[in-house]
């Protein structure tokens, strides 16, 4: 009996101190929270000054026509990314994928710039249709 309640107080006694530490999960934990809080903060009060210019331009904001040739504009990505680096909240892993990810839709604008946006002139059938 003696050594029954012994060990049920070492196991107490073990259970009370990992309780009582903080895990290294926890403190990782409220390290991203408060970074994503302070970026999300740093956002909401220069998000004003992050657009210098246009990085989608070739078409007017209420339409796009027969001639307008979308693309992606990179040194105004690189201007907005400069901008983002400087909060010092975004890691340079997440400004690279951005980057990257700027780059892949700015080819397939190129790409599709080979397609000719053409108006359907039907009586059936109005839109707009790609003539390759």
């Amino acid at each position: 009996m003696k050594r029954y309640v012994s060990n049920i107080l070492v196991l107490v006694l073990i259970g009370v101190q990992a309780f009582g530490q903080k895990s290294k999960h926890s403190d990782q934990h409220s390290a991203i929270k408060k970074t994503i809080f302070d970026f999300l903060t740093w956002y909401s009060i220069n998000q004003d000054q992050l657009m210098d210019g246009k990085i989608v331009v070739g078409f007017q904001d209420d339409t796009l026509t027969v001639n307008d040739r979308v693309k992606i504009d990179m040194a105004a990505v690189d201007v907005y990314l400069d901008k983002l680096k400087a909060s010092k909240l975004v890691s340079k892993t997440f400004t690279g994928i951005l980057r990257e990810t700027y780059l892949t839709v700015a080819e397939l604008f190129d790409q599709a710039s080979a397609y000719r946006l053409c108006w359907t002139d039907t009586k059936s059938g109005v839109g707009f249709n790609f003539r390759f």
